[in-house]
């Protein structure tokens, strides 16, 4: 007898029938048909249902499946479930009702998804438990269940004065519990839920109730989830919930919701049980194989460190003042690591004036403590409640609240601390830059004749004699005429981020230059705009920059993308493509046919972006099919990239990018699974450029790294299903004009030795040759391919060196570059 693994999708489709025919109550017919499923063979009927249907799955297309692609032999019917309850339903009946079809992200729904589909009065096509499930309904047109879980707004809510700081202490002292509850191994997952939670405990409220039609979503209402501010989520108690006060295991509920592991909640509930100590639910947690000690190392180390950090800066702020702190940092952190886990709190509480801690003024953080407060002045004593106690308001709402006399002291000091205080966000190198170019566009304005002003060569060469007269500071005081009567302060700091900056500095101020030299030439409101935003001066009219033309290839795939193009790296492969070898040429000349070099400007554009779009539809088919907590892997796994080159002679991107752009993006929740397996509709009327993924991948832009763009699926020869830091691989993008050997092209002699520094830190270095259509081809995308790729792997004679043998290096380089052909 053939094993039920072994079935092809005839076969499957044969024994799905046939055991449908077996269960249905009345028989399939064209309208659902209740299945009688015997209670104590669920889990065989589960494992039949997956173990029949993944083979049907797998002869589904990968791309843009339909429902003819489910015309079958013997598949005419299919299960679902509908209230519930398992029934079986022809084919006919599943596309006539196919918009009130569902299907749940993974097997496990959450409650507020299983109330969406209530709600809604939907059917469900059941998720198997393997196999590309989304194929099908892609072919079918059923739509995935789109519920968030119920987090309140600040407004909906009336909160009460009652005092939660116990709450907050007992919470904290459970962290290492919580967390470990979860499960998790990862490291990063680790950190990433401490994080959250750190957050939320901070903001703890209580609520007078919550909203009726909401309480309907939650199983257990005595507390959920609210955004403080946009974007982040805190713990609040249901006060109307309980009936003799707040417990600390009510809050099992909003822990839940804030892991998404509404399943968890039992556990979480134990674990914040009033009556059981946290050392006796330590010994409980460990006999039972949750990850305690695993934790408590982690979240140990993290905690030690950025202990340490903060009360360094500590240290420099009160130096600024002449003060003087005797113990070191290092004998406060040894001592209170001698002690119990609440020493840390209680170092805390004390540092913020917690009049109910007590220390010991002999020990080491006791006269800690004792300096600091008589050293820091008054008016700055709201510096220990943001890093020490529950203040997690902005840095920038904070020091303008303050109304101190000292807030450019502080604020050069958190500038200057910006990464030990996770201050990094309030100062994005762009806006400083762009601030500098302000002041060099205004300089200009005012030394130059009106009548010159319309001139373009003009701003060009100005521009370039005085942009690099401004040194800009994040305490300088913006001059009367950029300041918005909107904006908060009037120190630059005050203006960011870029979005702030934009809307409150940079557009008024050219509409205001402008109307001023009342110009009506569209090209050098263009120019002065993006000089200001992006840095970029054409070197005359007739000029585009890279970044330009890339601007438009990413726009034309665009286009092409909302009107149902594929850009997958399967749509765009080559019929004819090879992985090859290469050999050098001292000339650019390649003679005779086949692919030639292209030269012409914005083709090689064209190629980065077809590669970036590909690998955008690649990564959208892949998660697509993975659980739905995989999104926190891929953020985890670029942040490895970050630290992957803290440790080698290797750049994936420049690290102002990294600290400026990238790492902000990975900790603010812009990736998200939607960003990407939904990117057509996610972009809108927002550019393909800013897509966080794009983003994360296009390093062309970049001068110093050596290469065009980050592949996280490897090379194309591979089999681009895995989301791994070890098959990253850096891709120098080659734009040919054939689509057959030979293909020339040239490397920089800066691409070449950052290839190599790849190569030596065991990384593999990929040059990928795309063929881009002449210039002007309208619908270019459609014939853009990818026809040949170079996997270099090993920097011995082997492989990299291979690049220039045969003829001495100096004649190989040409003017900074090595001409380079792919001769079969």
């Amino acid at each position: 007898m053939k094993a039920v693994n072994s079935f092809d999708a005839t076969e499957a489709a044969w024994h799905l029938h046939r055991l449908l025919e077996v269960l249905a109550v009345d028989g399939p017919n064209e309208e659902p048909v209740a299945l009688d499923i015997p209670d104590d063979r669920d889990n065989d009927w589960n494992a039949a249902y997956t173990a029949l249907l993944e083979p049907i799955l797998r002869q589904l297309p990968a791309e843009d499946p339909a429902a003819e692609d489910v015309d079958l032999p013997f598949l005419s019917h299919l299960p679902i479930k509908r209230s519930g309850e398992w029934q079986v339903a022809s084919l006919e009946w599943l596309a006539e009702n196919a918009d009130k079809g569902r299907y749940y992200e993974d097997q496990s729904p959450k409650p507020w998804e299983r109330r969406a589909v209530e709600q809604g009065g939907h059917w469900l096509l059941p998720r198997t438990a393997s196999g590309p499930f989304t194929r099908l309904t892609n072919a079918l047109g059923i739509a995935r269940v789109d519920a968030s879980k119920p987090i309140f707004e600040a407004d909906e809510l009336t909160f009460t004065d009652e005092s939660v700081a116990e709450f907050r202490s007992a919470l904290r002292d459970r962290m290492v519990l919580l967390v470990a509850s979860l499960e998790q191994r990862s490291e990063d997952r680790i950190r990433e839920f401490a994080d959250d939670l750190d957050a939320a405990i901070a903001e703890l409220r209580v609520a007078e109730q919550f909203p009726e039609v909401i309480e309907d979503d939650l199983d257990a209402p005595k507390s959920g989830l609210y955004a403080p501010r946009s974007g982040e989520e805190a713990f609040v108690f249901n006060s109307a919930a309980f009936d003799d006060g707040l417990t600390l295991d009510g809050l099992a509920n909003a822990v839940s919701l804030l892991a998404e592991q509404p399943t968890t909640i039992a556990t979480f509930r134990e674990a914040l049980d009033g009556d059981l100590s946290p050392a006796e639910l330590t010994k409980r947690w460990q006999r039972r194989t949750f990850p305690v000690d695993d934790v408590a190392r982690i979240l140990g180390t993290r905690r030690r460190r950025d202990l340490r950090q903060r009360l360094d800066a500590v240290v420099t702020l009160i130096e600024r003042f002449d003060g003087t702190i005797a113990p070191t940092v290092d004998e406060v952190v040894e001592a209170i690591e001698r002690e119990e886990d609440i020493a840390v709190q209680d170092f805390k509480r004390a540092l913020c004036g917690d009049e109910a801690t007590t220390l010991d003024e002999t020990s080491a953080q006791g006269a800690f403590v004792c300096d600091v407060r008589d050293s820091l002045p008054q008016e700055l004593r709201f510096v220990l409640d943001r890093l020490f106690g529950e203040d997690r308001r902005p840095w920038r709402e904070i020091i303008l609240e303050s109304e101190s006399r000292r807030e450019s002291d502080v604020i050069d000091w958190l500038a200057k601390n910006a990464r030990a205080l996770d201050a990094t966000a309030c100062f994005p190198q762009s806006v400083r830059s762009a601030y500098g170019r302000v002041l060099a566009v205004m300089n200009v304005w005012d030394r130059t004749e009106t009548t010159e002003l319309n001139d373009i060569d003009v701003w060009r060469s100005r521009l370039r004699a005085l942009s690099t007269e401004s040194h800009v500071e994040w305490v300088d005081r913006l001059p009367d005429r950029l300041q918005n009567e909107d904006a908060d302060g009037e120190l630059l700091f005050y203006y960011s981020p870029e979005d702030r900056f934009r809307s409150q500095v940079v557009t008024p101020f050219l509409e205001g230059l402008f109307g001023a030299i009342a110009s009506e030439t569209a090209n050098l409101e263009t120019m002065l705009r993006r000089y200001i935003l992006e840095g970029e001066l054409p070197e005359d009219e007739a000029t585009v920059s890279a970044a330009d033309h890339q601007d438009g290839a990413l726009a034309d795939l665009q286009s092409a993308a909302m009107s149902g193009q594929k850009f997958s790296t399967e749509s765009l492969l080559d019929a004819g493509f090879e992985v090859q070898n290469a050999s050098t040429r001292t000339t650019g000349s390649g003679g005779g046919g086949g692919g030639g070099s292209t030269q012409y400007r914005g083709r090689g554009q064209q190629g980065e972006a077809a590669t970036l779009v590909a690998i955008l539809d690649d990564a959208a088919a892949w998660l697509d099919d993975q659980p739905i907590g995989m999104i926190r892997t891929v953020c985890s796994t670029f942040r490895a990239l970050h630290d992957d080159q803290q440790n080698g002679d290797h750049n994936w991107h420049l690290d102002r990018v990294w600290d400026q752009e990238l790492l902000p993006l990975l900790s603010g929740g812009g990736l998200t699974r939607e960003s990407i397996v939904d990117w057509r509709d996610h972009l809108g009327d927002g550019r393909l450029r800013d897509h966080p993924l794009v983003r994360l991948c296009n390093v062309t832009l970049e001068q110093g790294p050596g290469f065009d763009v980050i592949d996280p699926f490897g090379p194309l020869s591979g089999p681009r299903r895995e989301f791994d830091i070890n098959q990253f691989v850096p891709v120098e993008v080659k734009a040919v004009g054939g689509r057959s050997p030979p293909f020339h092209f040239r490397l920089t002699t800066n691409e070449y030795r950052r290839c190599k520094a790849f190569l030596r830190g065991d990384r593999s270095y990929v040059i990928r040759l795309v063929h881009v259509p002449e210039p002007g081809t309208p619908n270019w995308a459609s014939e853009t391919r990818f026809v040949s790729e170079i996997v270099l792997e090993d920097v011995s004679d082997a492989d990299a060196e291979s690049l220039v043998r045969g003829d001495p290096f100096e004649e190989v380089v040409k003017g900074g570059y090595m001409n380079m052909s792919i001769d079969q």
